[in-house]
């Protein structure tokens, strides 16, 4: 493969090239000592390290187990319950906003659910489920990872009433 040198054509035409500027990487960041980097793409996150963990945080910023109401088998098998089940197999294509707020709180509330899993389940695109979860966000819904907002197993909980 021939690669483009833009100042061979000035030259052939008789001309000096002119020099615009030479790009110049940055210099690499210095690591954080409280954090580690996972992965070093596009999708680059971090986590706490051992150090940062050890550090007494204020007891607003530890994060309280969250209640899960429903009927619940396990993690990877959390069964919905029928009414639930009833209500996804009644939906019809062009249903009322507040009637998918609702069904998007219920799931919430018997484990967390991902974008991915309120896609299936509400049989709708990425788009629409961003639109419903970023009005209920911190009204009525919550992300499990609160404090990193972009995580990769980010999933939505429902806020539970104290």
């Amino acid at each position: 493969m021939q690669r483009h040198d833009p100042s061979a054509h000035a030259r052939r035409r008789g001309r000096e090239a002119q020099v615009v500027a030479e790009v110049v990487p940055d210099p690499p960041l210095a690591p954080v000592p409280h954090l580690r980097q996972k992965r070093r793409t596009r999708g680059t996150y971090y986590v706490p390290s051992e150090t940062l963990l050890e550090v007494s945080q204020p007891a607003e910023l530890i994060s309280q187990p969250r209640a899960v109401t429903g009927t619940v088998r396990a993690v990877t098998g959390t069964a919905l319950p029928q009414d639930i089940i009833d209500e996804l197999a009644k939906l019809k294509r062009r249903s009322t906003p507040q009637k998918m707020k609702d069904l998007i709180l219920r799931l919430c509330e018997v484990r967390p659910m991902s974008r991915e899993e309120l896609m299936r389940y509400l049989k709708r695109g990425g788009t629409t489920i961003d639109t419903y979860t970023s009005e209920m966000i911190n009204k009525e819904l919550d992300y499990l990872y609160p404090m990193m907002v972009h995580h990769p197993r980010q999933a939505y909980v429902a806020k539970v009433e104290v």
